[in-house]
């Protein structure tokens, strides 16, 4: 995620912020954005801003302090007030014993996560006992792995500089494979890994 800027005129996009939902102030002094930087906590912040020139005049400061994932912003037309929304999102995985010959579901959901797990691109492994995942915590995405009946889901990558997603296991069960891409990178930077 970035926060472009373009003149009225045309001309060529340029790079300001790493964030989202940007919003100029009533002034158009400041841009307010959702920041999309490691250790930010999507939070709501404010870059000082010259439109003649079309480039930051001064460093960003925050806004919002440890409130949660923020997902839009506006402001009032005087400027004086600021919305936010802040979503709360968690998504966990449940197993559902299943017929696929024409019973369909055949028992009670079972949940496999529970919590603030913020669950994305899964897939069963082989033998249908475990699932791979992707849990956004924070700003970064990583990989988890539960077994059924097992303990809580336990994390399989953690390094800090990447996001990994689209978890896969090979047809043995033994490696998963998934993509990953530096933190700093934006859309198209992905590439095929493996875990083993």
């Amino acid at each position: 995620e970035r926060a472009y800027v373009v003149s009225t005129a045309g001309g060529e996009a340029r790079r300001v912020a790493v964030g989202a939902y940007p919003v100029f102030s009533a002034d158009g002094t400041s841009l307010v954005y959702v920041s999309a930087e490691r250790g930010k906590n999507r939070g709501v912040w404010r870059l000082p801003f010259d439109t003649t020139l079309g480039t930051p005049s001064g460093a960003a400061s925050p806004l919002t302090f440890g409130t949660g994932e923020q997902a839009g912003v506006a402001i009032s037309h005087d400027g004086t007030k600021l919305a936010v929304a802040s979503p709360y999102r968690s998504v966990n995985l449940e197993a559902v014993p299943f017929d696929a010959e024409g019973a369909g579901v055949r028992g009670a959901p079972v949940p496999l996560t529970r919590g603030s797990h913020r669950v994305s691109f899964f897939g069963p492994s082989p033998d249908a006992r475990s699932v791979v995942f992707v849990d956004e915590r924070g700003a970064a995405s990583h990989l988890w792995r539960v077994d059924q009946g097992g303990p809580e889901p336990f994390q399989l990558t953690l390094d800090p500089e990447f996001q990994d997603t689209f978890p896969r296991w090979s047809p043995d069960g033994r490696t998963i494979a998934f993509s990953r891409r530096l933190f700093s990178c934006g859309p198209g930077s992905n590439f095929l890994t493996k875990l083993t």
